[in-house]
């Protein structure tokens, strides 16, 4: 193999002709132009790792049945209408009321300001539920709804400690989640049905 001389910074080839490399204007040329086209494979690049697979990767269904076993999660199923939508959240709402109700009866404090906003806090008074054996509410219909919140009137029977007792209606407000807990936000005395007796 032919030894090429290096004369200041030029190469003298084989033939004798001296090869210059790259001037700098070339250079800069260069790097002008390959530069933002790598700027753009470097992004192309980063939105298609970030995409989620799409269909066409998705292993295609056949009708022969899987021969290793694995378990399907049911699909939660999304209400057809309004009127389904609304049913399941009157009867959360229901749901709510009397388990806020239950806790308060038998002092389970931790559950009950669990099931009610900070606002609701102020119907809550232990020292009032210490007087009764039993505080149930019965009879809880919707009297209306607005978004989220749900309206309820009910009846409540107050059993004191002497065994006497007293029914009255009652308004609740409950604000619902589709995936969390709903809570109680306010709650009316409307009338007394029987007095204590």
């Amino acid at each position: 193999m032919p030894h090429l001389q290096v004369i200041s910074g030029k190469q003298r080839s084989s033939c004798g002709y001296y090869q210059q490399g790259f001037t700098n204007q070339q250079a800069l040329l260069l790097l002008i132009i390959m530069f933002p086209l790598g700027v753009i494979v470097l992004g192309l690049g980063a939105i298609v790792l970030q995409r989620p697979p799409s269909a066409t990767n998705q292993p295609q269904a056949t009708d022969q049945p899987a021969t290793t076993k694995s378990k399907i999660a049911p699909v939660p199923m999304a209400p057809e209408n309004n009127e389904s939508a609304l049913f399941s959240a009157t009867d959360q709402a229901i749901s709510t009321v009397n388990d806020w109700i239950k806790a308060m009866s038998d002092g389970d404090e931790v559950m009950a300001r669990r099931l009610m906003t900070v606002g609701a806090e102020s119907f809550h008074s232990p020292e009032f539920f210490d007087r009764f054996v039993r505080v149930t509410v019965s009879d809880l219909q919707t009297s209306g709804n607005s978004g989220s919140y749900v309206n309820l009137n009910g009846i409540m029977t107050f059993v004191y400690r002497d065994g006497t007792t007293q029914r009255e209606t009652r308004s609740f407000t409950v604000r619902t989640e589709p995936l969390g807990q709903a809570q109680v936000t306010n709650t009316e005395f409307i009338s007394v049905i029987k007095s204590r007796s």
